[in-house]
């Protein structure tokens, strides 16, 4: 497990996000045009973090088309204030949908509180908290909702959807098929067992294509050039797909799962 970096606190400083948006803010910098999805908002943390950090490296975040996605109402409610307060209310463009593979309607359990970070569409028996409430939410799909905004090209998307995450990336495949995004981050957690899914998954819906898998490490991503037994271990981590076009810009290591089943 140590070898393979197993288990990983799932921070920002230790799971490797913090890396991701400086290279991304870095590749950003002296841009106006760029074009950001934040799926499962939240509190506005990652969006917050990202913005001031793009914003140091010189980035022009005030001309940036940024979405971000927040179905429960107290949490959007508190979302919308901490942008503001944080100087980026005019900047990002908040949703009141759930992102999925289908447009439609779907509920969302409520934990603990309707800021609670771990309110999910994907059942968990193994959540300690009973659910406060399952309220009703509408859905979306990237595809959907790029089609409707005349969206075409995306630089980044951020997915952390807790235990639905190849949902969300099973509804951007046309955006995928066509080549028009250049990373998108997900959230990989025991959740996608209830959500019945799985990393093999993801590399089936970029089978053939320009994307590569990769694992988000503190100073850097790890290559994994195909799917693997022994990383479908349910342990938190994020990965990211990276577009061909897009690989240079983060720092690569690559490696294969040797007889040991080490990855090295």
């Amino acid at each position: 497990m140590a070898a393979r970096g197993e288990p990983i606190r799932n921070l920002p400083d230790s799971s490797g996000e913090l890396y991701i948006q400086r290279k991304l803010a870095e590749h950003l910098r002296g841009r106006s045009d760029a074009t950001i999805l934040d799926v499962g908002g939240n509190l506005a943390q990652w969006t917050i973090q990202f913005l001031q950090t793009a914003e140091k490296e010189g980035a022009k975040v005030q001309g940036f088309n940024y979405h971000a996605f927040e179905p429960v109402p107290e949490t959007r409610k508190k979302f919308t204030e901490n942008v503001d307060k944080a100087g980026f209310g005019k900047i990002v463009n908040l949703h009141p949908l759930a992102v999925s593979s289908k447009v439609g309607e779907t509920t969302i359990n409520v934990l603990g509180a309707q800021t609670s970070g771990r309110n999910s569409i994907v059942d968990d028996p193994l959540e300690q908290e009973t659910p406060l409430d399952r309220i009703p939410v509408k859905t979306t799909t990237i595809d959907a909702f790029c089609a409707e905004h005349g969206i075409d090209r995306i630089d980044f998307i951020k997915i952390d959807a807790e235990g639905h995450d190849y949902s969300v990336l099973e509804g951007a495949s046309k955006l995928l098929d066509n080549e028009g995004v250049d990373a998108v981050q997900f959230e990989y957690t025991k959740r996608w067992i209830d959500g019945r899914a799985f990393l093999k998954d993801v590399f089936a819906l970029i089978d053939g294509g320009p994307y590569a898998f990769l694992r988000i490490r503190p100073k850097g991503l790890e290559l994994i050039p195909e799917w693997h037994p022994e990383i479908e271990r349910f342990f938190a981590a994020n990965y990211v797909l990276v577009h061909q076009r897009a690989l240079d810009r983060f720092d690569v290591r690559e490696g294969l799962f040797d007889k040991s089943n080490t990855y090295a």
